[in-house]
């Protein structure tokens, strides 16, 4: 009995693995679409599965185009990410997704109107 739940175990982790030589192939063809709907139909044509924030999920793409044979999954996420500026961690069969926080140097001061007594606002 206790082989059997071994092997059991065994198999059910199976799908959860990826080897360096599993490929995949991938047709997306979409005009403007929210990564989600992307998302969903990638995990739908490869079995992959991704986490991310909602706000991203709900990001509009102009259009992906797609289509792979026989490439890797780090090929098939790279395509769809490309030009979003979105991250990815690979791990096994599950995709991590995270916006990249701004540098010090992306980040756009605020801009304060200038008082209308031509006074100096202070804060």
């Amino acid at each position: 009995m206790k082989k059997i739940l071994i092997i059991l175990s065994v198999l059910c982790a199976l799908p959860l693995c990826v080897n360096a030589q599993d490929t995949f192939s991938l047709k997306l063809d979409y005009g403007e679409v929210s990564l989600s709907e992307v998302l969903a139909s990638f995990t739908e044509q490869t079995g992959v599965t991704f986490s991310f924030e909602k706000s991203l999920g709900d990001m509009v793409l102009p259009g992906v185009h797609v289509r792979l044979d026989a490439a890797s999954m780090e090929t098939c996420v790279a395509a769809v990410l490309a030009g979003t500026g979105i991250d990815s961690q690979i791990s096994g069969r599950m995709v991590a997704l995270t916006k990249p926080a701004k540098s010090s140097s992306q980040i756009t001061p605020p801009i304060f109107p200038p008082a209308l007594d031509g006074n100096r606002r202070r804060f």
